[in-house]
C-alpha cells in the first residue's frame, strides 16, 4: 500500500506548469515503469478525480486537485495574517516578498507578491516547487530540522548546482545550516539564479515551531547596497506574522525546544525568541 501511494505521488508530481500533459508512454519512461503499470496508475488516479483523461489518451491534473487546494488554503489560519503583513512589507521595500513551506523535502511557494519597483526580482509563482538547498527560505527551513531529515532530503533530491555560488557539498551545506540556526536568518547570494539575492526569516506558531519562511528577493546590486535593512525588514515582518498567529517569545524561551549542534551532536535545546541578540551582520 505504501509503495502504491508513493508511486501515485510520483505520478502527480510530474504535472507542472511547464509540462501540464503526459501520455502513458512518457510517464512509463520517466518513472521507469512498465507501460501497463503506468497505464494502471494513471487510470486509477483519474478515476478518483485527481487526473483527467483527454480524448487523445493523454492526462492532465483533475479539478479534484482544486477542491483540495481550496480546502487547504481555507484551513491555513496563518495565511491571512501573513498576506496582510507581506503587503505592508512589499510597499515598504518595493521588493518581491514571498512565503514558502517545506513539503516532501522540497520548497513550495505559498504566497508571492511582486515588488512595486519596475525592476523587481522575478521569482517562481505561488504553487511552484523549487530546490531547498540553494534558496534562502529553503535553507532557513532545513536549518531548523535535524541533520537526519536534511540528509534524507539530499538523498532524494541531491545538490544540483544552479550557479557558481550554489553549495554542492554536504559538508559545506551542513556548516551553512549551522550558521543559519545560530543567527536566525538565511541568505541566498545568487545561489539559485544569477543576479538575484534573497534573505529569509522564520515564521513560528504558538508552539514555537517554524512552519513557514518569509523571504524578500531583490536584484543582486540593490540587495548588496541595502543588505542590512532588508534583513531587518524580513526579521521584523516574520516576527509580526508569528505574533499574530500566537507565537510568544517568552513562552517559547521557557518551555519549547529546537535542534541545535552541541560538540558535533544534535540535541534538543531551549528555543530562542525570533529577535534574539545577533551580531550586526553574520555573513
Amino acid at each position: 500500500m505504501l509503495q502504491t501511494v508513493e508511486k501515485a505521488a510520483q505520478v502527480l508530481y510530474l504535472f507542472t506548469p511547464e509540462r501540464p500533459e503526459w501520455g502513458v508512454s512518457q510517464v512509463a519512461a520517466e518513472l521507469g515503469l512498465p507501460k501497463s503499470s503506468a497505464h494502471a496508475f494513471l487510470s486509477t488516479v483519474a478515476e478518483v478525480g485527481l487526473l483527467y483523461r483527454l480524448m487523445t489518451g493523454r492526462y492532465r491534473l483533475g479539478f479534484r486537485i482544486l477542491t483540495l487546494s481550496q480546502s487547504l488554503l481555507h484551513n491555513t489560519p496563518w495565511r491571512e495574517a501573513a498576506a496582510s503583513e507581506m503587503e505592508k512589507l512589499r510597499h515598504a521595500t518595493g521588493e518581491t516578498v514571498h512565503l514558502a513551506v517545506m513539503a516532501g523535502g522540497e520548497l513550495v511557494s505559498v504566497i508571492r507578491l511582486d515588488g512595486t519597483r519596475p525592476d523587481h526580482a522575478q521569482i517562481s509563482p505561488a504553487g511552484s516547487v523549487v530546490p531547498s538547498h540553494c534558496t534562502a527560505p529553503g535553507k532557513m527551513l532545513l536549518a531548523l530540522r535535524p541533520w537526519a531529515f536534511v540528509g534524507a532530503v539530499l538523498d532524494q533530491h541531491g545538490l544540483e548546482g544552479f550557479t557558481p555560488n550554489t553549495i554542492v557539498s554536504r559538508d559545506e551545506l551542513r556548516s551553512e545550516l549551522l550558521k543559519i540556526r545560530e543567527r536566525g536568518f538565511a541568505y541566498d547570494i545568487e545561489e539559485y539564479r544569477a543576479g538575484v539575492c534573497c534573505v529569509a526569516a522564520p515564521v513560528r506558531n504558538h508552539n514555537g515551531e517554524t512552519i513557514v519562511a518569509l523571504g524578500i528577493t531583490v536584484p543582486s546590486e540593490r540587495f548588496h547596497a541595502h543588505k542590512e535593512a532588508l534583513r531587518e525588514a524580513a526579521l521584523a515582518g516574520a516576527e509580526r506574522i508569528s505574533q499574530q498567529i500566537g507565537f510568544d517569545p517568552d513562552f517559547t524561551q521557557s518551555g519549547r525546544y529546537w535542534w541545535t549542534s552541541v560538540e558535533g551532536r544534535e540535541e534538543l535545546r531551549p528555543a530562542r525568541p525570533i529577535r534574539s541578540k545577533r551580531s550586526k551582520d553574520s555573513e
